[in-house]
């Protein structure tokens, strides 16, 4: 009909981000709206070093009644994925979705008496620990934008005071293999020819990175041409 019905629904995965109005900590020790942070940007990263934001800009959907997450009498202001510097090394909401995009880091269940740290000066850098004594949430009320950062020379900064971790998925050719490994034969098989039939195109956008992973570890035959 062209017209969409009341049971319309499209799901988003949850992403790691923040809210748009969150708070970063900037080289010079002022805070900037995350939102607003520009390419080439520099940001203090955990323990008072410096990252610049890249030429990539990290900007997700959530979808509405999807959950946003704040510390005590912080309003809600992150999501379920994104990664909080504690005593006990990095923690989420969801450990789970944090690994997704950090496969290569180890992340537990983010608290109530955990342990984080908040900015309390800037000049020298000095945390204060935060003990977590309560995690309110909040459903978004309409399909919102969150944002993120991605950083050169830097895996981490401070959202709301708070040190956390730069949560940007790297495509690896282990975490291709390693992810290619948990499907069924079936669906190995299903991958393998949908990748044959686009991998041109893949080529095109990814460059020969793409087609030599998936040669070199047996996902794809590679095919030879006589002269």
């Amino acid at each position: 009909t062209g017209t969409k019905p009341d049971n319309y629904h499209v799901s988003f995965p949850s992403p790691s981000c923040f809210v748009a109005g969150t708070k970063v900590t900037l080289s010079n020790g002022t805070t900037c709206d995350i939102k607003d942070i520009k390419a080439d940007t520099k940001v203090m990263s955990f323990g008072g070093s410096f990252a610049s934001r890249s030429h990539e800009e990290v900007i997700n959907f959530v979808d509405k009644n999807q959950m946003c997450y704040g510390i005590n009498e912080e309003p809600p202001f992150f999501t379920v994925g994104h990664a909080f510097w504690t005593t006990e090394g990095w923690k989420a909401v969801e450990p789970d979705v944090a690994r997704e995009e950090n496969p290569h880091i180890q992340f537990s269940h983010l608290q109530v008496g955990d342990i984080v740290f908040q900015i309390a000066d800037t000049n020298p850098l000095l945390y204060k620990p935060v003990k977590i004594e309560k995690i309110t949430s909040k459903a978004f009320d309409s399909p919102s934008l969150v944002y993120g950062l991605h950083l050169i020379d830097g895996r981490s900064y401070h959202a709301n005071g708070f040190a956390v971790i730069m949560n940007y998925p790297l495509i690896t050719e282990k975490r291709i293999l390693e992810g290619f490994k948990k499907l069924t034969a079936s669906e190995q098989d299903r991958l393998r020819s949908s990748l044959t039939e686009v991998l041109p195109e893949l080529s095109k956008t990814l460059g020969n990175f793409m087609p030599a992973t998936l040669y070199k570890n047996g996902i794809l035959e590679p095919i030879f041409h006589d002269k």
